[in-house]
């Protein structure tokens, strides 16, 4: 068969740099492996009109097309989805990624798509594409929902993959690499200006349950790529693509602590020139892994800090502590590596003291970052609390659909007890404290981390490169 495969532009991150998107790679080459043809239509790489969008689905020949989907991208789906179907009637539109995995039905009965993939994607789409290629019933598939004429079905939930070693890497040649090599990684920018870099995936699912995340594709149970397989996938991009930089975009890079320690010593051994970022948790880091890792090339950790007051740390179920929280983000920079820290603000009970309190966590530690508004995602614990006060209504998950893209800027779900108008003049007044508190802490701690010995000059462009990137990624 010919499947056209669709990255729709990413809503409100547009002005951000694009990453791959590693989930519609893998299906690529899942579907290249089983003998099919494969072309890729890379919207969000591209920053294409939807003119040239149509342009381009005219253009193409394919049986069935299938368009990779967040939460955030509801807009753009149901409108790829009624362009394929206008365009060619008889293709079959396939649905995956986190979008259908919570909305399954929701999707099918508000685009024209024909099918949703729940979870996990790379087995699922082989077997669909093997039941359209022989016309046999899709009820023996796993992990989806589809239409069965005027009905809409479900099968039963598949087995999460196991053996990740197993998967092939991503199909990056059908992408435009070139669009996100111009398009490093930000943080990685900052130790080498002329970084080329990419993101990939070292493992899968997260044990942990806090409030607001959303498991529904990879699950809660951790499962993780070798060292050598990550190692053998980082050669292959250094030799084909010229990168010498890696975002690990997994949910808890560092959950295994074995396993990352034998990436690092992997790493050292193989000396293959690669700086790397990765999420990290507060809880799971010490001063002896932070130096091993950077010795194998690590130049940031991310940290999920949320907040720096333990009361709403315990709304969101995050299971660390304040304390927890300062000691690895010091260790960090005592390491050598750059601290990044994800904030959140408006959570069920948020305060303007609570409040004062991140801005005090992150003037003592020297964080810069800005806040994200605390956004309740289908399939989450946040979401049913949000659902059970009241805050959204029965048919709140079609209306919110349409914005959802924007949930790092604007209230969607207002979940204090404070005016939207009052939240929004806390979250900017908050933002404004911690820059000016941080600006010279963060001066010198750059100047100690860079190793620069230049001029003030020198110094301050390099705070500039720190505050401009001080984002909420």
């Amino acid at each position: 068969m010919k499947f056209l495969l669709i990255n729709p532009i990413i809503g409100a991150r547009k002005r951000l740099p694009a990453y791959f998107p590693l989930g519609l790679g893998y299906i690529a080459q899942s579907l290249l492996d089983e003998g099919h043809a494969v072309e890729v239509l890379d919207i969000n790489a591209h920053r294409w009109s939807p003119d040239d969008v149509e342009e381009r689905v005219r253009r193409a020949e394919f049986d069935a097309a299938g368009i990779t989907g967040m939460v955030t991208e509801f807009a753009s789906v149901r409108w790829l989805s009624d362009l394929i179907k206008e365009v060619k009637p008889t293709a079959k539109v396939v649905l995956g990624g986190g979008l259908p995995t919570a909305f399954p039905r929701l999707l099918l009965e508000r685009t024209r798509a024909d099918i949703a993939v729940v979870g996990e994607g790379e087995a699922t789409i082989t077997e669909v594409a093997k039941s359209l290629a022989q016309g046999t019933a899709l009820s023996s598939v796993t992990g989806i929902w589809y239409r069965d004429g005027g009905q809409l079905r479900a099968t039963g939930p598949r087995e999460l993959i196991e053996d990740l070693d197993g998967l092939p890497f991503p199909a990056r040649h059908l992408f435009p690499m070139e669009q996100y090599i111009k398009n490093p990684v930000p943080y990685l920018r900052m130790f080498n200006p002329q970084v080329v870099s990419t993101n990939i995936v070292s493992s899968r699912g997260c044990p942990y349950k806090c409030a607001y995340c959303f498991h529904g594709l990879w699950g809660h149970r951790f499962r993780g790529r070798s060292a050598d397989n990550i190692v053998a996938e980082m050669k292959h991009l250094r030799d084909k693509y010229g990168i010498n930089g890696v975002f690990f975009m997994d949910d808890t890079f560092v959950l295994d602590r074995k396993r990352l320690l034998d990436i690092c010593d992997e790493l050292v051994g193989e000396n293959l020139g690669i700086m790397w970022a990765a999420n990290g948790r507060v809880n799971l880091m010490d001063r002896h892994t932070l130096q091993r890792m950077r010795a194998a090339g690590c130049r940031v950790v991310a940290y999920g800090i949320e907040s720096g007051s333990q009361k709403m740390l315990d709304e969101m179920r995050k299971g660390v502590t304040v304390d927890q929280a300062r000691e690895a983000v010091l260790d960090t920079w005592r390491a050598g590596i750059l601290p990044v820290g994800y904030l959140m603000i408006g959570m069920f009970g948020e305060t303007p003291g609570t409040v004062t309190e991140t801005v005090r966590f992150c003037n003592q530690t020297g964080l810069i970052s800005k806040f994200a508004f605390a956004t309740p995602f289908p399939g989450t614990e946040l979401y049913a609390r949000a659902v059970d006060s009241g805050r959204i209504t029965p048919d709140g998950s079609q209306r919110l659909l349409e914005s959802w893209d924007e949930w790092t800027d604007r209230i969607l779900v207002n979940l204090t007890d404070l005016p939207d108008h009052d939240l929004r003049l806390l979250k900017r007044n908050a933002e404004r404290r911690i820059l000016l508190g941080n600006c010279w802490s963060k001066l010198f701690r750059y100047v100690h981390l860079l190793g620069i010995r230049g001029t003030v000059r020198e110094s301050a462009l390099f705070l500039m490169k720190a505050l401009r990137l001080g984002h909420y990624t």
